[in-house]
C-alpha cells in the first residue's frame, strides 16, 4: 500500500467519525434504495460482504458471460455513471469499458463515489501466456503513480466480442473464440491478482473506505464488516497453504484463459497455459503439441479449464495423454445460475480449491 493510500484511508475515516458528509452524501437517505455496482462478480460479491446485505449490489457482467471479454449496453451506463458507488479496476487492458465509465463520472458525476479495488495491491508482470508464476511484483507506486488513473487515455472497447450463455456446464454455454487473434492492449500487469486471498484482503479494505466515504452514517458496520471478512480471507489463505502444501507436482496446465498467476505465485506451482490472460485468442497446434509434450514430461494427469470456456482442449489433451480427467476452475468474473448463492469465499472453497488439489496431486 503507498502512503498516499493511507493517507486517503485515514482521511476517510477521520471524516466519517467527524459527521462529516462527502460529495455523494449519506446512501439510503428518503425512500430511494443505494445505487452499488461492482464492475464483475469477484468485486461485487466482496462489496456485498462488506455492506452485509444493507445496500443492494449489482454485478455489472450478466450471469454466464465472462467478464474479461464482455462490454455492457448504453442502457447500463447510464445506470452505472449514475450510481452511488462504482467499484472496478483502474487497470489497463481489463474491462476497459469500466475505465471508459469511471471518466465519464470524474468528469460528468462527482457525486458518484468511484472505488478502485487495485489501489495500493502490488500486481505482477504478465510475462506472456505459458509458464506463469512466480513473476515480479511491483508496487502500486509503480503502476498507479501518486493516484493518477493511468488508464484513462486511450480506452479501446471490446466491442461485441461476448461469451453467450446463461446456463452452467454443456457445450451449448461455451462458444469457441474462433481463429482470429485480437489485436487487443492488455497491459504490463496481469490483472487477475483478486484471486490471490491475501491481495483481496485489500480489495477488501478499498471498498471499506469507498462505503464509508459515501455513507459515514454507517462507517463502524462497514468497518466491523471489513474486519470480518478479512479474517476469513485470512483463514481462507491458511486452508489453501495447508491443502495445497503436499502436492505431488509444481505445475498446473490450463488449457484455455490464464486467469491463475496470482494463486501460483502464493502458494508455490507455476501455470502451463494455453492462451494468455485474456480469453481473446485460440492456440496454434504447435502450442497444444508444445503444451502436450510437457504433460507427458511432468506425468500430469489432470487438466484445468476455465468455466467460461469450452472444455474441448482440456478433453482433448487428456484424450491425447490418456489422463484422468479435466478440472474446471473459475476465475470469478462472473458466475452461473447453479452457482447461486456461493459468494467469493464460497466458490475459492468449493470450486478452485477442490480442483487444484485434483490437478495438483495434492487431493
Amino acid at each position: 500500500m503507498t502512503e498516499h493510500s493511507i493517507s486517503r484511508r485515514s482521511f476517510v475515516k477521520t471524516a466519517a467519525s467527524a459527521g462529516v458528509v462527502t460529495s455523494a452524501g449519506c446512501l439510503r437517505n428518503g425512500d430511494s434504495a443505494a445505487s452499488v455496482y461492482g464492475s464483475f462478480f469477484a468485486l461485487s460479491s466482496l462489496t456485498n460482504s462488506v455492506s452485509e446485505g444493507g445496500i443492494e449490489v449489482e454485478n455489472a457482467v450478466p450471469v454466464g458471460q465472462h467478464g474479461h471479454a464482455w462490454s455492457p449496453d448504453t442502457g447500463l451506463r447510464t445506470d452505472i455513471v449514475g450510481s452511488d458507488i462504482f467499484v472496478y479496476l483502474d487497470l489497463q487492458g481489463f474491462q476497459s469499458w469500466a475505465l471508459d465509465f469511471a471518466e465519464d463520472i470524474r468528469d460528468n458525476h462527482p457525486e458518484t463515489v468511484l472505488v478502485d479495488g487495485s489501489d495500493g495491491v502490488s500486481l505482477m508482470e504478465y510475462e506472456g501466456h505459458h509458464d506463469h508464476g512466480h513473476a515480479d511484483e511491483h508496487s502500486d507506486d509503480e503502476h498507479h503513480g501518486d493516484d493518477e488513473h493511468h488508464g484513462d487515455e486511450d480506452h479501446e472497447e471490446h466491442g461485441d466480442d461476448e461469451h453467450h450463455g446463461d446456463e452452467h456446464h454443456g457445450d451449448e454455454h461455451h462458444e469457441e473464440h474462433g481463429d482470429e487473434h485480437h489485436d487487443h492492449d492488455h497491459g504490463d500487469y496481469d490483472p487477475h491478482f483478486w484471486l490471490d486471498p491475501v491481495r483481496a484482503q485489500e480489495i477488501v479494505r478499498n471498498i471499506e473506505d469507498g462505503l464509508v466515504e459515501a455513507d459515514p452514517d454507517n462507517a463502524g458496520t462497514y468497518e466491523t464488516n471489513a474486519d470480518e471478512v478479512v479474517g476469513r480471507l485470512e483463514e481462507l489463505h491458511e486452508t489453501y497453504e495447508e491443502e495445497l502444501s503436499g502436492a505431488e507436482h509444481d505445475l498446473l496446465v490450463v488449457a484455455g484463459h490464464d486467469s491463475f498467476g496470482y494463486i501460483a505465485d502464493r502458494y508455490g506451482f507455476d501455470v502451463r497455459a494455453t492462451e494468455g490472460v485474456a480469453p481473446d485468442s485460440t492456440p496454434s497446434l504447435g502450442e497444444v503439441s508444445d503444451t502436450v509434450n510437457v504433460v507427458e514430461e511432468h506425468g500430469i494427469k489432470h487438466i484445468a479449464y476455465d468455466a467460461f470456456e469450452s472444455p474441448n482442449l482440456a478433453e482433448t489433451i487428456v484424450e491425447a495423454i490418456d489422463g484422468e480427467g479435466v478440472v474446471e476452475l473459475t476465475p470469478m468474473e462472473s458466475t452461473f445460475n447453479d452457482w447461486e448463492g456461493m459468494g467469493y469465499i464460497e466458490q475459492m472453497e468449493e470450486i478452485n480449491l477442490p480442483a487444484l488439489k485434483t490437478a495438483l496431486g495434492a487431493d
